[in-house]
C-alpha cells in the first residue's frame, strides 16, 4: 500500500505544471538556508497579479519545511482581504506563527495545516523539542498579555510580538523565515481600533 505524504501547504498547481520557476525556487531555498547563519536580508517578490507568486511561495514552504538541517522554520502567513481590528489580526497571526513553529520543530505537517486549532490548544501539544517547549512558554506569556489588554493596547502588543521569531531563535537556535503572501494588504485591511468603531 502506498503511503501518502502530507504537505504543510496544499499546492494548487501539479508538479508537472510547475515550470520556469526552478531557478527562482532554488534562489529562495538558498535565501532560507542562509537565514540559519543570519546571512539573509529581507526580500520581496513583486510582479503583477496572477503571475504565480503564491504558487511559488507554497512550493518554497513545502520544500524547506522538510529540511530540518537548515534550522529555519518557515512561517507562512497568507493575508486575506477581510477587514479586522489589529487585536483580532494579532491573535490570528500569533496562532499561525506558533502553530507552524511547533509543526516545524516536530516535523508535523498535519499540525502546520491545522488552521482551526486555537492558540491555547497548542499549550497541550506534545513536544519534547527544546524549541517547541520554549515556544509553549512564549504562548503562555502571549495569552496572558493578550487577555489582560484590549484594543487600546493592540499596537504595543503587536510591536512586541513581531520580535518573537528573533527572540525564540536567540534561545533555541531555530531561526524563522517570515513569508507573508499579499503583504501589501496589511495596510488596507487591518485597523488599530475597536470593532465598534469599525462598524
Amino acid at each position: 500500500m502506498l503511503e501518502t505524504k502530507i504537505w504543510p501547504v496544499e499546492e494548487m498547481v501539479h508538479e508537472d505544471e510547475f515550470t520556469d520557476r526552478v531557478e527562482l525556487l532554488r534562489e529562495l531555498d538558498q535565501w532560507v538556508k542562509a537565514i540559519g547563519r543570519m546571512g539573509s536580508w529581507s526580500t520581496a517578490l513583486m510582479a503583477p497579479r496572477r503571475i504565480g507568486k503564491t504558487v511559488l511561495l507554497d512550493r518554497l514552504v513545502n520544500t524547506v519545511f522538510f529540511k530540518p538541517e537548515y534550522q529555519v522554520a518557515p512561517f507562512y502567513f497568507k493575508m486575506t482581504r477581510e477587514k479586522r481590528t489589529l487585536r483580532e489580526f494579532l491573535l490570528e497571526y500569533a496562532t499561525t506563527f506558533f502553530r507552524q513553529y511547533l509543526a516545524y520543530c516536530e516535523q508535523d505537517a498535519a499540525l502546520f495545516r491545522n488552521k482551526p486549532i486555537e492558540l491555547k490548544e497548542l499549550l497541550t501539544y506534545q513536544t519534547t523539542h527544546k524549541a517547541g517547549i520554549m515556544a509553549q512558554k512564549s504562548i503562555e506569556a502571549f495569552l496572558k498579555r493578550y487577555n489582560r489588554h484590549g484594543d487600546e493596547d493592540a499596537l504595543i502588543h503587536w510591536d512586541a510580538f513581531i520580535c518573537e521569531p528573533e527572540q525564540l531563535a536567540s534561545y533555541t537556535n531555530i531561526r524563522v523565515a517570515v513569508i507573508i503572501d499579499e503583504f501589501q494588504d496589511m495596510k488596507f485591511y487591518i485597523y488599530n481600533m475597536s470593532q465598534e468603531l469599525m462598524d
